[in-house]
């Protein structure tokens, strides 16, 4: 009994070393995991700023077509206002004028009369 009390403190001792050792194990593989954790959310932060820029080009693209679907469409508006206007002027002139309404009562061009009758 008395060689096992000279013993104990030594194996406190060894117990204590023991456990400082698990506990530093630990704390290296939480190090690690903590580091592979802050990789891994650089990596997440800088593909997310990638999508960002991708998404910021896209919304300027479609602004700008937007933009530039407002101009066709005004211009088609324009072109069909125009289109419209010549044609009632050709129906205003026929009506108002002699020399045309019997110019457009005698035979008519084919490619003429295509035009007329649109």
């Amino acid at each position: 009994m008395l060689t096992s009390l000279r013993l104990a403190p030594y194996l406190a001792m060894g117990l204590l070393l023991i456990g400082l050792l698990w506990y530093r194990g630990n704390a290296i593989d939480a190090e690690a995991a903590r580091d592979k954790a802050r990789a891994e959310l650089a990596l997440a932060v800088a593909a997310n700023e990638e999508n960002q820029k991708t998404i910021d080009i896209m919304a300027e693209r479609d602004r700008r077509k937007d933009v530039l679907l407002g101009e066709i469409f005004k211009q088609v508006e324009a072109i069909n206002k125009n289109t419209a206007d010549a044609a009632q002027g050709i129906v205003d002139l026929e009506k108002a004028n002699e020399d045309v309404r019997k110019y457009l009562g005698d035979r008519v061009p084919p490619s003429l009369g295509l035009q007329l009758d649109k």
